[in-house]
């Protein structure tokens, strides 16, 4: 089933940074694919002061967001754009984030919001082989929550000696995950990625997890 893209609402008011950097707006909130990976956020700010405006640094609230700008130096009635790159993996439900822009007349903070949609989620995210336990299969039932049914294509572990089978239920809905573990691995834990089908158009996106401790 493909997708129509939704396209940003914004909101915010226009704000400065002390005399130098004026922003035509400094929040926005946009809805994000089920499945996609990241979303950049632009921010258009023009020098509305009589002096050079320089950005001295821009400095992010979250580990999930990072800014850019073509240039740092912007003469009087020049105009910009800070790019903002929100990573949406790992966060689902309501997202908040916000960036401090710095420059030598002060400081103004940008904010970008949505709300990620629930996938697929796992029966159990870790399945455990305890010492001394015989390394038989061991299965875990993944399922999507969103009302758009997501075909998964792959289940990839990150280590050699591990087996994972993807078996489908349900196209779309519910898969069943099976990891076959080697009998040599021991105290390791090793994780095993899930891959979505990507809708057209969209070349990278959320990947969901599932991990076997084996002791």
């Amino acid at each position: 089933m493909r997708l129509k893209w939704i396209p940003f609402v914004s909101i915010g008011v226009a704000m400065s940074c002390s005399a130098g950097l004026k922003f035509e707006k400094t929040s926005k909130t946009f809805t994000c694919h089920p499945l996609q990976a990241t979303e950049v956020v632009d921010f258009n700010f023009t020098n509305s002061g009589s002096e050079p405006a320089t950005i001295l640094e821009l400095k992010p609230n979250c580990g999930c967001t990072s800014g850019k700008v073509d240039k740092k130096a912007y003469a009087p009635g020049e105009s910009g754009v800070v790019h903002v790159t929100f990573d949406l993996r790992k966060r689902p439900g309501a997202q908040r984030k916000g960036l401090t822009v710095k420059t030598g007349d002060g400081s103004i903070g940008l904010y970008v919001s949505t709300t990620i949609p629930k996938t697929f989620e796992p029966s159990t995210k870790r399945l455990v082989w305890n010492a001394g336990e015989a390394r038989s299969p061991k299965s875990c039932r993944i399922t999507s929550r969103h009302k758009d049914p997501f075909k998964l294509i792959k289940a990839v572990p990150v280590h050699e000696g591990v087996e994972a089978e993807l078996k489908t239920i349900r196209e779309g809905y519910e898969y069943e995950l099976v990891i076959s573990p080697s009998d040599t691995i021991k105290n390791t834990l090793v994780k095993i990625t899930l891959y979505p089908e990507l809708p057209e158009g969209m070349t990278a996106g959320r990947t969901f997890s599932v991990y076997a401790l084996l002791k």
